[in-house]
């Protein structure tokens, strides 16, 4: 969410769109993207990925390799 919250906070947006607007795309892609794409991390043992931890944090943060075992097959 951090790269949309960039995006839409950019002048493209913020002067063509209201305030109303912005929130309501956001929360499309919240509900729509990106918690479903947390939901299928989740289900095979991977880190949410919803919100960034640090600089350090990995995309892989939490998978483990028995449940991604099936996936390299």
């Amino acid at each position: 969410m951090t790269l949309v919250d960039h995006e839409l906070a950019t002048p493209r947006f913020r002067n063509e769109c209201t305030p109303a607007y912005l929130e309501t795309v956001r929360n499309f892609i919240f509900s729509n993207v990106a918690r479903k794409l947390a939901d299928n991390r989740r289900c095979r043992g991977m880190f949410e990925a919803l919100e960034k931890e640090d600089a350090e944090t990995g995309i892989s943060l939490g998978a483990s390799g028995e449940k991604l075992a099936h996936l390299e097959g």
